[in-house]
């Protein structure tokens, strides 16, 4: 997965409206909050304001329950999609197994 937030391209997101957050950020948010079965962008929110390993990550920026949700759903899908396309489909389990992305969606 680290190589994963890697692959992301920054020009590819749209500018426009107040300043962006960095795209990585938000990914480790995410991340960080489906480790600990944090599945909302609300309680992603409060977990930013209330957890200090949430902030640290964050590098102390607090994005809203909405712009955690728009992320998620449009930016990282895509740029997910398009890194499953360029590794052929598939994901490694820990224990070596294959994941095929057709799973997912």
């Amino acid at each position: 997965m680290a190589s994963f937030i890697y692959f992301i391209k920054i020009n590819r997101f749209r500018s426009g409206g107040t300043s962006a957050y960095h795209p990585r950020m938000m990914i480790k948010i995410l991340l960080n909050a489906y480790s600990v079965k944090i599945y909302t962008g609300r309680r992603t929110a409060g977990a930013l304001r209330q957890d200090v390993a949430f902030g640290w990550l964050a590098g102390h920026n607090r994005p809203g329950f909405r712009t955690i949700n728009n992320f998620r759903s449009g930016c990282l899908k895509r740029q997910l999609r398009s890194y499953l396309r360029k590794s052929n489909g598939t994901m490694v389990q820990p224990n070596g197994d294959l994941i095929h992305s057709r799973i997912f969606y």
